[in-house]
């Protein structure tokens, strides 16, 4: 580990650190830009439905108007030029275009018929929702465009040698599926709570990185 110098650190080289290396520096610009386009929450703990422990997001959003909620699962790397992050795309097959919506119904606004009322009554105080799978054209992954495949950053040692990792960056996107995993789970609750016949939602994972980085 380097030893620091003995220059004295003043109010103006804080502030550099925070508009340039600062991880949490990143994340507050971040956030200003998601604060114009929703409800922004940053930071906070959920437990992980695979292993059962506590994990950590960065930012989670939601966009939502009457019968529409968008919920985007956001991890940040404040990545350098140094050491950008390359990602190495195919065009998309048709089996990989596609994008899940859920649709949930607030059961108070529905009548059913007789037939239906045995099967609707074990239902009337719990989440009523189906999951919709929309393909190509009609959802934002379309057959044909680049999709990646894999992640790497790639930099250059003193001896002008490639040095590649893919370590941190596929932790952090790890990390956004796992928030958005847990987003899932509220979807159901969205036509009851909106007050609203139905609703439409869709949860995004999404990992940040400062321009120039990618």
């Amino acid at each position: 580990m380097a030893m620091p110098s003995q220059k004295e650190i003043t109010a103006a080289d804080l502030r550099d650190y925070l508009n340039s290396e600062s991880d949490f520096g990143f994340e507050i610009r971040v956030i200003k830009q998601l604060q114009k386009v929703g409800d922004v929450v940053h930071g906070g703990t959920y437990m992980d439905a695979i292993t059962g422990k506590p994990r950590q997001f960065d930012i989670r959003v939601t966009i939502s108007n009457d019968r529409r909620v968008i919920r985007l699962a956001v991890e940040c790397k404040n990545l350098k030029t140094t050491f950008p992050l390359l990602v190495s795309c195919l065009p998309r097959r048709d089996d990989e275009a596609f994008q899940h919506v859920a649709v949930s119904i607030d059961l108070s606004y529905h009548t059913f018929s007789d037939a239906d009322q045995g099967e609707m009554a074990c239902l009337a105080n719990e989440a009523f929702v189906r999951t919709f799978s929309m393909a190509s054209a009609y959802c934002m992954y379309e057959t044909g465009e680049p999709v990646g495949k894999t992640l790497a950053q790639v930099s250059r040692d003193s001896n002008n040698l490639f040095n590649v990792n893919n370590a941190e960056i596929y932790s952090k996107w790890s990390q956004a599926l796992s928030s958005a995993d847990d987003l899932v789970a509220t979807c159901p609750e969205d036509g009851k709570s909106k007050e609203c016949k139905y609703c439409f939602s869709a949860v995004i994972p999404v990992l940040v990185v400062p321009d120039g980085t990618l």
